[in-house]
Parts: structure tokens; sequence; C-alpha cells
């Protein structure tokens, strides 16, 4: 085990002649609360599927946990401990968030079919679904159609379904998109409170969430990590100021 939770060694990836990750190193530490920032066109969504799976690298290696899982399907890597979020939700609509969550737990145990008739009766399963709820705020609107949720409790869903599945290594693709600024605030919040043993790391245009939440920022810029470090290092890099914030400071 070398203290990297998440590993991505030389990376690269092209769609026909056009390069879009190129020799892309970069670790996560285990435990560790990191973004990617990056302006459009940098290859950050590339870069999430190759990850998690749903496109595979022309070179380079990918490591979870110490293993290489290169070669994995996504659904192998959600088995290994590698979970995403995705930035356009994936919700059942007229599920509660407790029944979603039910359902979650139960196709993770492999108890999906069947899933109305049993799984009322399972209390290991809705004791982990309430405390869930409870966990990312959602224990007051638990059974309200998710339809029916403001869109910041829409996507505090989808976190805990994400939590649900018992991710070692959380993916978090932009889970600001589209939240409006006065539920911004709570959903930073459970963001922050997020277990410490789950390492995460964010993808986000959100500058207050990103130099909020994370403990180290990694840049992408072409297709590549242009620099990385500390928010603080980051705010004041004059590379970044020319090639992504502009002339802001956030410190």
């Amino acid at each position: 085990m070398t203290g990297y939770a998440l590993e991505a060694l030389g990376l690269t990836h092209a769609y026909g002649a056009t390069p879009v990750i190129r020799d892309l190193t970069l670790q996560v530490a285990a435990g560790a609360r990191q973004a990617i920032i990056g302006p459009n066109g940098a290859g950050k969504t590339t870069l999430l599927h190759l990850l998690t799976g749903f496109q595979r690298p022309q070179a380079g290696v990918l490591k979870l946990l110490g293993q290489d899982v290169t070669a994995l399907a996504p659904e192998a890597r959600v088995k290994h401990g590698l979970v995403r979020s995705f930035q356009i939700n994936q919700l059942f609509p007229t599920l509660s968030p407790r029944n979603a969550l039910r359902l979650a737990l139960a196709e993770r145990d492999g108890a999906g079919c069947g899933l109305w008739k049993p799984l009322a009766g399972e209390a290991a399963r809705d004791a982990e679904a309430e405390a869930l709820l409870t966990e990312t705020g959602l224990h007051t609107v638990a059974d309200r159609e998710t339809r029916h949720l403001p869109y910041g409790q829409q996507r505090l869903l989808e976190i805990a379904l994400a939590l649900a599945l018992k991710p070692q290594v959380l993916l978090l693709d932009e889970p600001a998109a589209g939240v409006p600024r006065d539920e911004s605030a709570a959903l930073i919040d459970r963001l922050l409170a997020l277990p410490p043993s789950v390492t995460v790391l964010l993808i986000d245009h959100d500058m207050d969430l990103v130099f909020r939440f994370a403990d180290r920022i990694s840049v992408l810029v072409a297709g590549t990590i242009l620099t990385e470090g500390p928010p603080a290092q980051i705010a004041k890099d004059a590379q970044v100021r020319a090639v992504y914030l502009g002339e802001e400071t956030h410190v």
C-alpha cells in the first residue's frame, strides 16, 4: 500500500487525432479532500471518465488503493471502492429519499430482486438508510417524492446514494452544478462533513466550494496537470491566474 488512495500514472487519451489527456499523473492521498479545477476544454470530464472506467486510456496506469484497476469496468471499480456522482442527477423522480436509499442498499447487498417484499423487514438496512438520511440532512424530507425536493436536496440525495455503496474513494462531478445560491451553503456544509474515512476527489467550477472544501487543488490545463498544492498556494500562483482564475484571489 503506497499511501495513495487513487493514482493515475502517465494517462494519455485522444479522440481521433486530438489529444485530450497528455501523459497525466495525478496522485490522491488516502483521506484527502482534493479538487481538480481547470478551464473549459481542459479535459476534466474525460479524466473523470478514465478514472471511473467509462473510458479506457490509450496509455498509462490507474491504481486504486495500490491495485492496478486500469482494465476494470466501472461496476468492478465500484466493488473495489471507487464510487462517483454525476454532473446531471440520475435519480428516480417518484421515489422518496428513504426508498431510493433502501433500493441502493439492497442492490449493494445483492438483494435487489423482489425488493419491496423482503426489504421492509430488514432492520439493518433500514437503520443504515436512516443514518444516511441524517448524515446528509435529508431526514426531514425522507418520505417526499424526489421530484418535489429542492435541487440542492436532490444533489444531497445523490451523495447519500453514493455513500450507500460504502466507497473508499468518492469522485464528485460538479456537485454544486445547478444548485441555487441560497441552497449551496447547506450543500457545502454537508460535503465538509463527509466521513474522514472516505477519500474525496472533487471536480467543480464553484470556486467558493473548491477553496472551502479542498486541502489540495490540482489545476488541469490542456490535458495535463499545470500545478497543484494547497488552496493558498494555488490562489497566488501567477500561472493559475493567467489561465483560469483571472485576477481574483481566494484565500
